[in-house]
């Protein structure tokens, strides 16, 4: 038995830097507290159909990104040129 996913998540050390959306592998979008392999893959797959974010609160429009988990990810991401 792995245990519980959320003592998981909650135990994840946040990325060493600020990560641009546009950018980011799904590995470093897996950094993220609260992004596993499933949003992280679906934020890869959104930019990639949609085209890059132009803000990051549009991240929110990504299925499973919900007001609560864009504030927890809020101080880790930006867009471009730092565009928070």
């Amino acid at each position: 038995m792995r245990g519980d996913p959320a003592i998981h998540r909650a135990r994840k050390s946040p990325p060493s830097h600020i990560l641009d959306i546009n950018r980011a592998t799904r590995e470093e979008l897996m950094t993220l507290p609260g992004i596993g392999p499933v949003l992280a893959g679906r934020i890869v797959s959104y930019r990639e159909e949609k085209g890059p974010f132009t803000d990051i609160s549009e991240v929110k429009e990504v299925n499973g990104i919900g007001q609560k988990r864009f504030e927890r990810i809020e101080p880790w991401v930006q867009v471009g040129d730092g565009k928070r």
